[in-house]
């Protein structure tokens, strides 16, 4: 199975800092989910009026009564781009389940 770099789009780096996350908490959590988006893009849903380019994720809270985030990337053979960053709330789909 090919294993994917993953790295940040400008976008994604300038709104995860806007959000001013707890950055040792945020990294754990992409700890968590980066083995699936390394290896297997393509599980999570295509995200629609995207022709195919753009896929979400929506992770698990790390701890009760922490937020969930909505996670948009792309993937080609050698690269996750995480594309953009937002807050994830119930309706949102996407999740690891």
């Amino acid at each position: 199975m090919a294993q994917r770099t993953i790295i940040e789009h400008p976008d994604f780096t300038k709104t995860r800092d806007a959000m001013q996350l707890n950055a040792r908490r945020f990294d754990e959590i992409m700890e968590g989910v980066g083995a699936a988006l390394a290896t297997r893009p393509t599980y999570f849903p295509q995200v629609p009026n995207t022709r195919g380019r753009l896929r979400s994720l929506r992770t698990e809270p790390f701890l009760p009564g922490e937020p969930s985030y909505l996670i948009y990337f792309s993937h080609n053979n050698k690269e996750v781009i995480l594309e953009d960053l937002y807050y994830a709330y119930p309706e949102d789909g996407a999740g690891l389940d």
